[in-house]
């Protein structure tokens, strides 16, 4: 039964005007503060392979033929070539072995994709990726282009001091957070945060573990970073880092496989096939159920349904605890 540690409190079908129903695999949620409806087998989105934005009378397009910038008349395409080699991003040494990887065939000096972007008010901000022959990444650089001229073009800003968590032509790993560009990326063996500094433009790499498996940023102003990491003992570790002061703070370890259910509030969950545990991470409150039970936050509460991808039970309850405020598919003595 989902709610085995549950079921002793009272819970009726429905209670204080919650209403939760199923229909075609999408649950309907219905209260006096709102309605929500869950998709529960949500279609995976195909990866984007071209990008665009127009503002301020500027179009700026990123598709298999690079950058192209346009303003009425005017339109002006690159692949940045000039970057791989430029005295101002990288030393003697490291032009030379990237002319001789070009020669080779082993390098090009076009830009391979696009990994994130971000308008700050008249600037757009572009972080730019080079791969090479077997797709790996080489480096990346953050461009920036002021979109009020009446024939606006790019500058390069500073070279990442690691490589971002982008994948395919086009990806969205910058973001801002504390005045600072920020992306997830990784040096050598270690991930942490890429950051250029808005106000003194500076570059800062922030390291913060090993093995990072997932990563994300709740809201369009994050406060915090939340991550999964597999550790060099196969167990999972889930944390939180801290945008201002870049602290980071562990929240759980298990060897049952971790992840974030939510991010407001932050909920995890730990998988394993025996069960599935939900935990509130700042409260710690935590409640086992049976395995494969799915669950999503909804703004009425946490909607929770087992068997995952055919539901023949599900509860709602009241976020941050494990109150129930509606259920589904019970008996009328359950």
């Amino acid at each position: 039964m989902l709610l085995a540690l549950v079921l002793p409190f009272v819970l009726p079908s429905q209670s204080g005007g919650v209403n939760l129903s199923y229909k075609a695999g999408v649950f309907s949620i219905a209260a006096p503060s709102g309605t929500s409806k869950v998709v529960i087998n949500q279609p995976e989105q195909p990866a984007p392979k071209t990008w665009e934005i127009n503002e301020m009378g500027t179009q700026v397009t990123w598709n298999e033929k690079g950058l192209t910038v346009s303003k009425g008349a005017y339109k002006r395409t690159t692949q940045f070539r000039d970057i791989p080699t430029s005295p101002r991003l990288f030393s003697r040494e490291q032009i030379r072995t990237m002319l001789e990887g070009i020669e080779a065939g082993d390098r090009s000096a076009e830009a391979s994709a696009l990994a994130g972007y971000e308008l700050l008010g008249e600037n757009l901000y572009l972080l730019v990726r080079w791969n090479d022959k077997a797709n790996k990444p080489l480096f990346e650089a953050i461009i920036q282009i002021d979109l009020t001229p009446e024939k606006p073009w790019f500058k390069v800003l500073y070279r990442s001091p690691g490589v971002s968590q982008a994948s395919g032509p086009v990806s969205d790993e910058l973001f801002l957070a504390n005045n600072r560009l920020c992306a997830v990326a990784t040096v050598a063996n270690k991930w942490g945060l890429s950051t250029w500094d808005l106000k003194g433009e500076f570059v800062r790499y922030f390291p913060f573990g090993t093995g990072l498996f997932r990563w994300s940023i709740p809201g369009a102003a994050p406060r915090e970073l939340l991550f999964v990491e597999r550790t060099e003992y196969n167990s999972w570790l889930a944390g939180r880092v801290n945008l201002a002061t870049f602290e980071r703070t562990e929240l759980g370890e298990s060897k049952e496989k971790a992840s974030f259910v939510s991010t407001d509030p932050v909920t995890l969950r730990f998988d394993s096939v025996e069960r599935s545990r939900i935990r509130y991470a700042d409260s710690g409150l935590e409640q086992e159920f049976l395995a494969w039970t799915a669950a999503r936050q909804t703004p009425q509460g946490l909607l929770m349904w087992h068997p995952a991808r055919s539901p023949r039970q599900a509860v709602l309850f009241r976020t941050g605890t494990f109150q129930p405020l509606a259920k589904w598919g019970y008996a009328a003595d359950e």
